[in-house]
């Protein structure tokens, strides 16, 4: 049962999200009494659209199961890896503009 629930969540929530995105963007278009809150809409739709995106794509198209999961070495030497990139890159455009 636990199972059917997992995949019918991971098959309809990118649809879902999509139907969901129209109909909130159609309401703040065609209700003139929402007009106030499209400012607050857009600060938010800012940082939350990302977010909501990245959510919707991972549960949909992920296939690995997050409690097989364990921490590598090689993920932490990956991860000291892009910081050094990053700090190489951040730092003299950040001091040496």
């Amino acid at each position: 049962m636990r199972e059917k629930i997992i995949r019918f969540f991971k098959m309809w929530t990118l649809p879902l999200g999509m139907f969901a995105g129209v109909g909130v963007y159609l309401m703040f278009h065609y209700i003139p009494w929402l007009s106030p809150l499209k400012v607050l809409a857009k600060g938010a739709n800012d940082y939350i659209l990302p977010l909501m995106v990245f959510i919707q794509l991972f549960t949909t198209f992920c296939k690995v199961n997050p409690r097989e999961i364990r921490i590598k070495r090689w993920h932490v030497v990956m991860i000291l890896f892009q910081l050094v990139c990053c700090l190489a890159v951040a730092v003299p455009t950040h001091y040496f503009p």
